[in-house]
């Protein structure tokens, strides 16, 4: 393609769905393409300057956007892209803007580019050398593989971040949420990330983790307790704010009677209060709650395990030198000896990710039925069932067979190893010891493109 269009008149090729055996080059400023299968290359020329748009258009291999041979003067080049997916896409321009409605497999940032904002989802996002990254939407794993200075103001979720030297140098956006960040073992956050101490208040991250996967403490969540059920320790998510650190534990399921114990760090006390689960709706006077929210310095010190008998909410802060430096809850559930179990339910995991299951109290056909509700994916899920000791699994996706207390083994798959899912379905299981049923349970996946 080598005609050119002009700002507001883009020259459309339309392929009418045709397949193209090898490369195709677009070679023209302004140009749209669309219907079009490419069994090669989508190649963009550094003669595309401006805006480059495409619909409709499968490539089986990658789409390259060469540099610009004057980089000085060159304007910031425009893609759009609408239902296109190629396996793909590295970027050699020094400026440029890419909008997508389909997830990126993998995007390359080669030595070449200087700026680019991402609006969309990137399964994959390599990066190898200065950068200053920005956009909005949902990158799952970014790596950083030199010691570059980047800068990422990216308005959205990065479901991975690496950076894989120590010598790297990186600014992250303000209200950026990390599922993980991993750095080299040994590397210092605070100089890896050169602007971590003003944002450490209002970015989010979840895990801190070394390149090797072993855990990194988090200098600003060391305040925080360690929290055990029956000395059983129950991990936590920190949220930063402006006013402190507040973290949320994991929901506890215990049994009537159960202790919960806290451990609080050196040099601190807990301060804390049990209420009942939910917590009351409180109706605000005209002049508003804060007058009559309590304050956390009035509740007990912690001295000691706490019995459990109901469900409950545990509210707690951390308290230093007099001054609250930290804030936590805990949910905990109860369930009764004699009305429910759950020890015989697989732990689900769906994309490395274990899901809590909420068992019924009322039985069935003398066994516990269990439902992990509903769990939301990108693209795909692979979901993980880890049966327990002496049980198998037996599942159905789409249906609910079980539900009509008629097995039919015929239709049921026996579970061998995880199950990848891609459209949204509902998969429900039974759990079997020998010949014998001894529990029923259910999930809802849903599984989004963007």
């Amino acid at each position: 393609m080598n005609k050119s269009g002009k700002s507001g008149e883009l020259i459309t090729l339309d392929g009418k769905n045709t397949n193209i055996a090898g490369n195709v080059t677009i070679n023209a400023d302004y140009v749209a393409v669309k219907n079009l299968n490419v069994e090669g290359k989508l190649l963009l020329s550094n003669k595309v300057a401006s805006v480059f748009s495409a619909s409709h258009v499968t490539v089986k291999d990658e789409l390259y956007v060469a540099d610009k041979q004057d980089t000085q003067n060159a304007p910031t080049l425009t893609i759009h892209l609408t239902d296109v997916s190629p396996s793909k896409l590295t970027l050699e321009r020094k400026r440029s803007v890419i909008t997508s409605d389909k997830a990126i497999s993998e995007l390359v940032l080669t030595d070449a580019v200087y700026s680019v904002e991402i609006n969309g989802i990137v399964e994959l996002l390599r990066v190898h050398d200065n950068k200053e990254i920005s956009g909005e939407g949902i990158i799952l794993k970014a790596v950083v593989s030199k010691a570059a200075d980047l800068s990422l103001n990216f308005t959205g979720k990065i479901g991975e971040l690496r950076i894989e030297q120590k010598e790297a140098n990186v600014k992250l956006g303000s209200d950026m949420e990390i599922k993980k960040l991993a750095i080299p073992a040994g590397a210092s956050l605070e100089k890896i990330i050169r602007n971590f101490a003003e944002i450490r208040y209002s970015i989010k991250i979840g895990e801190l983790m070394d390149l090797q996967g072993q855990p990194v403490s988090f200098p600003a969540y060391e305040i925080f307790p360690v929290v055990r059920r029956n000395g059983v320790e129950q991990p936590f998510t920190v949220v930063s704010n402006k006013d402190g650190q507040v973290a949320e534990y994991k929901n506890i399921f215990a049994y009537p009677g159960d202790r919960v114990q806290l451990t609080p760090r050196e040099g601190t006390k807990i301060h804390y209060q049990v209420e009942s689960y939910p917590r009351p709706n409180i109706s605000c006077p005209p002049e508003g709650c804060e007058k009559h929210v309590p304050d956390p310095l009035t509740y007990p010190v912690y001295t000691g395990p706490i019995e459990i008998k109901t469900d409950s909410t545990l509210i707690a802060a951390v308290v230093k030198d007099g001054v609250i430096i930290g804030e936590f809850t805990v949910n905990i559930f109860v369930g009764w000896d004699d009305a429910i179990s759950w020890g015989q339910f697989p732990i689900l995991k769906v994309n490395g990710k274990e899901k809590i299951i909420n068992v019924s109290t009322q039985k069935k056909n003398g066994y516990e039925v269990g439902d992990y509700g509903d769990v939301s994916a990108l693209s795909k899920a692979e979901v993980e069932f880890i049966p327990r000791e002496g049980t198998a699994i037996y599942y159905w996706l789409g249906q609910s067979e079980y539900y009509d207390n008629d097995y039919d083994y015929a239709s049921a798959r026996k579970y061998t190893g995880p199950i990848e899912v891609r459209k949204a379905t509902h998969l429900s299981g039974i759990v079997m010891r020998g010949h014998k049923v001894i529990g029923e349970f259910s999930v809802n996946l849903w599984i989004f493109d963007r």
